[in-house]
């Protein structure tokens, strides 16, 4: 493949990386390719001998490619254009850009030029750079001696783009011009100069002429975008740089007569002018010229000054908003590999920490994560939970006030937004009223955002509707279900039961305050790891009967709707099909032990025995990770 093809596939990617634009982002749009095309040295190389000419000549190689390549990589729907028109090719395709994007033909236009001189017989002048206007003139044109410009051509071009674009050249403070350091074409193109903006100019302020040929030499067909690169930086900086190599200038261009100046040092830009003029000239004829204005200042950008300058003053705050805004522009708007790595920081000091241990190495990714979505259920509430979401996603919002407004209809005598925003911490927050339909309600929300960032599960699992409640109690490395009902065994007093099989060594009992009293005690005495949960219902034990057949009453006719995404129950431990959800299930949820380690292990081998893309990622969904433990024993 033509190591120009290799370049430009390379800058691409730089270009969208460093405009933050995600390349998946523009697969599949109206996005068009514009290269200033330059003939392929490397295929007069590899044609020399007809006998071992390459298999993948043609598309390695040829000049449409060039444009054609990138598109087709990255998936690009707009239009794909290689432009010849020599010197004046890159200019030339960014003219093309702009009236793709007038026009409506192109969303989003990329426009750039490569050219290597692999061949030194192809070349003429062995100087590596040029030094435009001087007395010296040591630059190089291909077709030197064979053309010559035409300077009424370049005036009436450049006459005719100002007229155009309803600007007048006085405007203008600086040209960059094509400037080949040649003995004739200098002249030429600085007369064409001085016709065109001479009005107005004085010797304290001058036209600033220069050309970015005296830094990188002539790069043929990739000069114009060379050019223009040279020219925004100049704008957004508002300097004029200096001509390189410029001593005396050309005896045939008199500078100072037609107030026209090459800078030999550093200079603020020309004050009072808008605009930055470029050139660019090929020498069959193909000339093309560019009006360069720098973007406006606007109120947002006012804005973010007076931030940078408040947050210099906040070092604690200029620390926090640096990692947000890394951990954004990272995860956010940039192309993902791969290979890649996580980590989590709450500080730039102990980021750089992490990511300078040893330890920290990147791990290779699927194509397309198959997710699984774990629903946490009653009882990880908390006071100001979802509060931050509320403020920065309009869609989490919605939703969260949709599902207030239906508990607000079945009664509900509070707010959840309310109740999520208050400064102080919830007198609710163990009441089952608040606690079960916040969180569920969070959960919908959650799952709505992850949704309209095009994360979706292909199974889910429930730790029930409720996950814990009132005077249960949470036992942990208990080495089975089994061992815990063992203890139960030994409770007197009252009745309790094992109302959550969390996993393998892990599990929640439920029952009468005054036995889980006695349980805790018993389980002390044995050494066993374990905490009360203080809400205030004893969910998944006999305590709910009393409430089944007003709750199997309150559903009313529940029609479950066919869905792609796999149900796994926590209630009978495999998968279920969504016919099977009607108010039966629903009621048996309430009543019967939660079976979440079943649930799991079923969703987590089913996948993997009965598909060729088995679930690789779990996501809790829920306000707080209460299932983490549990889920990593189990999966």
């Amino acid at each position: 493949m033509d190591p120009q093809q290799c370049i430009l596939l390379g800058c691409t990617y730089e270009a969208l990386e460093n405009a933050g634009i995600e390349k998946s982002s523009l697969s599949s749009q109206r996005v068009g390719f514009f290269i200033g095309g330059s003939t392929s040295e490397y295929n007069m190389r590899n044609t020399k001998d007809p006998e071992n000419i390459p298999m993948f000549q043609a598309t390695g190689s040829t000049m449409c490619m060039q444009a054609n390549r990138i598109s087709y990589y990255f998936n690009l729907k707009g239009p794909s254009v290689s432009v010849d028109t020599a010197c004046s090719s890159s200019l030339s395709a960014l003219h093309l850009v702009c009236q793709s994007l007038k026009s409506g033909e192109s969303h989003i236009a990329i426009v750039g030029a490569c050219h290597l001189n692999l061949i030194p017989e192809q070349s003429i002048s062995v100087a590596l750079s040029s030094a435009d206007y001087s007395v010296k003139p040591t630059g190089f044109l291909r077709a030197a001696g064979i053309m010559q410009p035409n300077g009424s051509a370049q005036v009436e071009l450049i006459r005719a783009v100002y007229e155009s674009a309803g600007i007048d050249p006085t405007d203008t403070g600086y040209v960059e011009a094509h400037g080949t350091g040649t003995k004739i074409g200098d002249p030429i193109e600085a007369s064409a100069l001085h016709a065109v903006f001479s009005g107005g100019r004085t010797s304290r302020r001058p036209l600033y002429i220069e050309s970015v040929k005296s830094n990188v030499g002539h790069t043929e067909s990739a000069s114009g975008v060379i050019s223009v690169i040279k020219a925004v930086m100049m704008l957004e900086k508002e300097l004029i740089l200096p001509n390189c190599n410029f001593e005396k200038p050309n005896p045939a261009i008199p500078l100072q007569e037609w107030e026209l100046k090459a800078s030999t040092k550093v200079v603020p830009w020309p004050r009072n002018k808008r605009y930055a003029s470029i050139s660019n000239f090929g020498f069959g004829g193909s000339n093309a010229h560019a009006i360069l204005s720098k973007a406006p200042v606007t109120s947002f950008a006012r804005l973010l000054k007076d931030l940078e300058a408040y947050l210099e003053r906040q070092p604690e705050a200029f620390n926090m908003d640096l990692t947000e805004n890394l951990a954004y522009t990272l995860g956010g708007r940039r192309s993902t590999f791969l290979w890649r790595a996580a980590v989590s920081a709450a500080s730039a000091t102990e980021l750089i920490g992490q990511i300078a241990s040893p330890t920290f190495k990147p791990e290779r990714a699927p194509e397309q994560p198959v997710i699984g979505f774990i629903f946490t259920g009653q009882g990880p509430q908390w006071h100001g939970m979802g509060k931050e979401l509320l403020t920065r996603y309009p869609i989490f919002e919605k939703a969260i006030r949709t599902a207030g407004q239906y508990i607000k209809e079945l009664g509900a005598e509070f707010s959840i937004i309310d109740e999520i925003t208050r400064e102080a911490e919830s007198p609710l927050l163990t009441n089952p009223c608040y606690s079960q339909s916040s969180c569920t309600t969070i959960q919908l929300s959650l799952t709505r955002l992850l949704k309209s960032w095009g994360v979706v599960p292909t199974a889910v699992v429930g730790h029930s509707s409720t996950e814990i409640a009132a005077e249960m109690l949470g036992f942990h490395d208990c080495t089975c279900k089994e061992n815990a009902e063992k203890i139960i065994k030994q409770v007197h007093n009252g009745t309790v039961v094992v109302a959550c099989t969390n996993s393998d060594s892990s599990v929640t009992i439920s029952g009468h305050s005054h036995s889980m009293d006695e349980l805790q005690s018993l389980a002390k005495n044995q050494g066993l790891l374990n905490r009360k949960l203080w809400v205030d219902v004893a969910y998944h034990s006999h305590h709910m009967d009393i409430v089944s057949a007003s709750y199997l009453s309150l559903m009313g006719d529940i029609r479950p709707q066919e869905s792609n995404i796999k149900f796994y129950s926590s209630l009978h431990g495999h998968q279920v099909q969504s016919c099977e959800l009607d108010r039966d299930y629903w009621v048996a949820n309430l009543l019967s032990p939660v079976n979440f380690v079943g649930g799991l292990r079923s969703l987590l081998a089913e996948a993997k025995s009965h598909s060729d893309n088995p679930v690789d990622t779990l996501i809790e969904i829920g306000p707080h990770a209460a299932l983490e433990a549990p889920i990593r024993e189990i999966a």
